[in-house]
């Protein structure tokens, strides 16, 4: 559901590539292409795993929805409504730092920066 947005499938591609070249034995030859490898490598590894917790959270607060569905009992259903409000807030708490780390990862992004702050 979520691997549209991530684009999971070529993300996978990507990293079993990047696996592929950094077990090469002249790998580390080149230290800077090597480390903008392995940055790739963890940007992929990083785009699939928030796919598969998003897809893991969704799932959960379906089986959640379901079983409020299902309950008879009143306590026990408002028990599973408060479950399901503590997985939405986690969600949205987790949406909202992808949406940040989103906003943060342009080319120059990762670059170091010098900041002076004068004060009159």
């Amino acid at each position: 559901m979520c691997g549209v947005i991530f684009d999971v499938p070529r993300y996978r591609g990507l990293l079993s590539e990047l696996q592929t070249r950094s077990s090469q034995p002249d790998f580390w030859q080149d230290q800077e292409k090597a480390q903008q490898i392995l940055q790739q490598r963890k940007g992929a590894e990083n785009r699939i795993a928030a796919e598969e917790k998003l897809s893991r959270i969704s799932s959960d607060i379906e089986t959640y929805l379901h079983l409020a569905k299902e309950e008879s009992d009143v306590s026990q259903r408002e028990s599973v409504l408060r479950d399901i409000q503590r997985e939405l807030d986690a969600a949205d708490e987790y949406v909202a730092q992808l949406e940040t780390e989103t906003l943060l990862s342009g080319e120059s992004d990762r670059l170091n920066a010098i900041l002076t702050i004068k004060l009159w």
